[in-house]
């Protein structure tokens, strides 16, 4: 138990470092990367958008855990540099991701639950234009 408790003040401490040097990169220096676009995409397909959204529509209530995901997620797409073919609609989804993050902490559940489709529907979007560049790079 010791060391569960070690490792997680670890992965705690690299995902700040992480933070840090993201924060210190300009875009001269920034490059699309096919692999990070990859893993982004791979993350905003597994983050459980879909089952947020089916949620927040059957049952009208904002399950606490939603925000934690919704807020990793927006933070992946922040770090990402997106070709310009994408930039458009990640850029979208990122402050629609923003706004379904403030409805969740508010306990909105009207809004989160119309923010909630939309976010399942634009990350599907963006999900497929990453198909198409990545099927031609």
């Amino acid at each position: 138990i010791v060391f569960a408790g070690t490792v997680h003040d670890a992965q705690h401490d690299f995902s700040s470092a992480i933070d840090s040097w993201v924060a210190t990169q300009t875009p001269t220096n920034l490059m699309i990367n096919i692999f990070s676009l990859s893993v982004t995409q791979n993350f905003l397909d597994s983050a459980g958008f879909h089952g947020m959204d089916e949620s927040l529509t059957n049952n009208q209530t904002i399950d606490p855990t939603f925000n934690a995901k919704v807020k990793r997620a927006k933070k992946a797409l922040e770090q990402t540099v997106w070709p310009t073919e994408i930039n458009t609609e990640a850029q979208a989804l990122i402050v629609t991701l923003g706004l379904f993050s403030n409805s969740l902490a508010a306990n909105n559940v009207t809004e989160a639950t119309t923010l909630g489709g939309k976010v399942h529907d634009e990350q599907h979007d963006v999900s497929v234009l990453i198909d198409a560049w990545l099927s031609t790079h």
